[in-house]
């Protein structure tokens, strides 16, 4: 037993002094502090869009821990951690959700119901996911570029203007961990693993399903594409579930269409993204009452849907070929949907899951810290703010 627990020691020792871990929890801490800060300051200080709030909050459940530890519990959130109390109860907006997310929660919480217990497992495992994400992002980004990308990159991960997300009772962390994981499970040839990690991520967001492709051409390129059936898995397994409950098992792609996403493809999308952009500018510029968060929405989206697409040929142009379909996929995915009245909703948070693109904007700046510089301070304001406005109800992403 003495020589176990001796031997034990050089791989913990490791695992405390790993490069990826230390250098995950550095930029966890500090995005985390700015992210909270944030949103306790925005509690107090910023006026709530009562309409919004009574329209979608579940005050038993985001309100249980009290007003400031609730500060990020909110739209979404309270669809998860209802999910993680009662389960799936025949509400068809339910099933817009995925339970991968939910049902670690649950387990998190030890399977009791009590709102406080749900609220903190859904803030330990979207804490503990991150962290996981970060230190794969790390090994990932070395595997790829080089051990002195993978700093910035981490960087850029955690002060996305969206990231705030990765500390809410939001599945986007979780995401992202199995994402990253299945990417570097597939490039360091373990492709089993990584079937099991791409199933996991088609159990818990709808876009895990974009994974796939990716995931195919990697397994083809390394002759192991009898891994490809395992892959979306965690998918049809919800959807069978949901069929075996008396619901539709494709319930949640209709849930989509009630909340105004209409499917128009990626070059009519993009165009009402354009005009939206443009008039958006035109409302923030002008004289008449308009709702000015939407209109800033609507501007700063279309900027990034340009730098994205530009983004993508240089994905496409600098990295292994997975990671250019990974991103094209996803873009096309977050325009062929538009609302009318918001065309690129959510379309930060969607960004913020798309790894690649950080891993290029790196690559982009090497050597020029002033510019890489000016970069993350833009992100941490944006993120300041955005944080402020998603905890007053203002702001849905």
């Amino acid at each position: 037993m003495w020589q176990q627990a001796i031997s034990a020691r050089p791989r913990i020792r490791t695992l405390a002094l790993s490069p990826a871990l230390r250098e995950a929890l550095l930029a966890f801490s500090l995005s985390r502090a700015l992210v909270w800060v944030s949103a306790l300051l925005a509690v107090y200080l910023l006026p709530v869009v009562r309409f919004q709030e009574s329209a979608h909050d579940v005050p038993a459940l985001s309100g249980a821990l009290g007003r400031p530890l609730g500060a990020l519990a909110r739209w979404d959130s309270v669809w998860y951690l209802s999910i993680a109390q009662s389960g799936y109860d025949g509400r068809s907006p339910l099933t817009a959700f995925f339970p991968l997310y939910p049902v670690s929660i649950q387990a998190a919480a030890g399977g009791s119901q009590s709102p406080a217990l749900l609220l903190l497992a859904a803030y330990a495992v979207s804490a503990a996911s991150f962290v996981v994400a970060l230190t794969l992002l790390y090994r990932l980004v070395e595997l790829e570029l080089g051990a002195r990308y993978a700093r910035p990159v981490l960087a850029l991960v955690a002060l996305w203007p969206a990231s705030f997300f990765f500390s809410a009772p939001y599945s986007e962390s979780l995401f992202l961990a199995l994402s990253i994981g299945t990417f570097y499970a597939a490039r360091t040839g373990r492709f089993g693993l990584a079937a099991a990690l791409c199933a996991g991520a088609t159990a818990t967001r709808p876009t895990g399903l974009l994974l796939l492709l990716p995931f195919a051409w990697m397994a083809w390129r390394a002759g192991r594409l009898r891994w490809l059936g395992v892959a979306p898995i965690g998918a049809l397994a919800f959807c069978l579930g949901l069929a075996l409950a008396g619901m539709r098992p494709l319930g949640w792609f209709g849930v989509e269409r009630g909340w105004g996403h209409v499917f128009k493809g990626p070059a009519a999308g993009a165009w009402d993204a354009a005009v939206a952009g443009v008039h958006g500018v035109g409302a923030l510029l002008g004289s008449a009452p308009v709702d000015r968060v939407v209109a800033a929405e609507n501007s700063i989206y279309l900027v990034l849907l340009v730098l994205a697409v530009i983004a993508t040929v240089g994905i496409f142009r600098r990295l292994p070929p997975a990671y250019g379909i990974y991103t094209a996929a996803s873009l096309v995915a977050a325009v062929s949907a538009p609302v009318d009245w918001q065309p690129l909703m959510s379309f930060g948070r969607l960004l913020a899951v798309v790894f690649p693109i950080p891993m290029w904007v790196a690559l982009m700046l090497r050597d020029r810290e002033v510019e890489f510089g000016a970069v993350l301070g833009a992100c941490g304001a944006l993120l300041v703010c955005s944080t402020g406005l998603f905890v007053s109800w203002q702001l849905v992403t």
